[in-house]
């Protein structure tokens, strides 16, 4: 499944998984927090497959190029660079399961 076409996407970090909101503004606030609190992240897909994972403040895996240089990088960079506020993660509730467990702090 392509990121375009997902509802929502996994967030794992922290040994915890968080089903969010997919946007690519949403996706980078992700990593952006991750990063902030010294956690690497991995983006997947609902059918769990990697779309972007980071190692420290580094994005490492990226599966879909296209996505990640045209819509993610741009919006990370704004955030990095305070060029844009870092909105808090939009999380993806689905019949009351997903919980923020540290995600927004």
């Amino acid at each position: 499944m392509r990121i375009e076409n997902a509802p929502y996407v996994k967030a794992v970090m922290g040994g915890n998984e968080y089903a969010i909101q997919n946007s690519p503004k949403n996706v980078a606030a992700a990593i952006y927090k991750a990063n902030v609190t010294q956690q690497s992240i991995s983006i997947l897909t609902p059918d769990n497959v990697t779309i972007v994972s980071t190692f420290g403040p580094f994005l490492d895996r990226c599966t879909d190029l296209d996505y990640t240089n045209k819509k993610l990088i741009p919006e990370l960079t704004a955030m990095q660079t305070l060029q844009q506020p870092v909105p808090q993660v939009k999380l993806y509730l689905n019949n009351g399961i997903n919980k923020d467990k540290g995600m927004n702090r």
